[in-house]
């Protein structure tokens, strides 16, 4: 399922289509990724392990503003501990990012044909 708030930049308002998209969606939210379209709309979209996605206009990065903190909570409400209001404030405002939840852990296999 793919849900898309439409444009309107207002973070209560992301904040309230994010809530009420979450009880539809299938799966749990691994990953969110920023991005800004033809138009520098800037969207953040919540991606589950199901392939649901939540696409959101009015949380913001790059700047310690409103757009940012609604960004910070909603990731922090949804289990992404690492993320920090500085390091929203500091990703370029014209840049794309992606956060992933579980960060990739490579382990060595413990086998000696492995080795």
């Amino acid at each position: 399922m793919q849900f898309k708030e439409k444009p309107n930049g207002v973070t209560r308002m992301s904040t309230e289509f994010l809530a009420k998209n979450l009880l539809k969606v299938t799966g749990e939210v691994i990953s969110i990724e920023g991005s800004i379209d033809e138009w520098k709309d800037n969207w953040t979209t919540f991606v589950t392990d199901t392939g649901d996605t939540i696409m959101v206009n009015g949380f913001s990065w790059g700047y310690g503003g409103e757009g940012p903190r609604g960004l910070f909570d909603a990731a922090k409400a949804l289990g992404f501990t690492q993320l920090t209001r500085e390091a929203i404030a500091k990703i370029p405002m014209s840049s794309p990012w992606k956060m992933d939840k579980y960060p990739l852990v490579y382990k060595k296999c413990p086998c000696s044909s492995c080795s």
